[in-house]
């Protein structure tokens, strides 16, 4: 792995720490900051001199990077991993811990970015996927939001969402790690999705 593969990694690090409420936007700049002026040190003694984290949490980063290196996982599903264990009252170190046998390899490339998106926010499992691959490829006239309702994969409600949070990711206003935050907070009736996202300053709706 090279060097900028390594900080980079640190980078998704940060900032599905930040997505999930772990460390402030004031950390969150100023570790991005001290990445980036690396020098000849390490991305664990980046986040060590930050004072930022205990000892017990320096230690338990080294699963979350590890798995990111490893290309086990994507930075929005690791937020998302993240969010759901630290909403349900996780320490960040009982959180990690579990993540290296939670991690599977990343779906390869080539997906629609909104399927993309919603496999990453666990709205479907591998079987679903293969099962909505199959059918996009023998009608690919219809729809992709026909062919998970044809499926039973998604509530008419959830391709609403689905619809909005496509319509913002293509116009560079969300990203996918921000979906899916949003995404859980609507299947486990937190707050609706566009709540979600307005609430946590991602989105501002525009007046009708």
């Amino acid at each position: 792995m090279t060097a900028n593969a390594s900080l980079s990694n640190a980078q998704n690090l940060i900032d599905c720490l930040r997505v999930a409420g772990a460390i402030t936007e004031e950390q969150q700049e100023t570790l991005k900051n001290a990445l980036a002026e690396a020098g000849s040190k390490s991305r664990e003694q980046i986040l060590a001199d930050s004072g930022f984290f205990s000892q017990s949490q320096l230690t338990a980063f080294s699963i979350p990077l590890k798995v990111l290196d490893e290309e086990r996982t994507s930075p929005n599903t690791l937020a998302l991993y993240l969010m759901t264990y630290l909403q349900g009252g996780k320490s960040l170190e009982a959180a990690l811990d579990g993540l290296e046998s939670f991690a599977t390899p990343p779906e390869p490339p080539g997906l629609l970015p909104i399927i993309d998106a919603l496999f990453g926010a666990k709205a479907m499992d591998k079987l679903q996927l293969e099962d909505l691959k199959k059918r996009m490829k023998a009608s690919p006239g219809v729809p992709w939001d026909e062919h998970l309702l044809a499926l039973d994969i998604l509530t008419p409600r959830q391709i609403e969402c689905a619809k909005l949070g496509q319509s913002l990711m293509e116009q560079g206003e969300i990203s996918k790690s921000q979906f899916a935050v949003s995404w859980f907070d609507e299947i486990t009736n937190s707050m609706k999705f566009e709540q979600s996202l307005q609430t946590r300053g991602w989105w501002q709706k525009t007046p009708s």
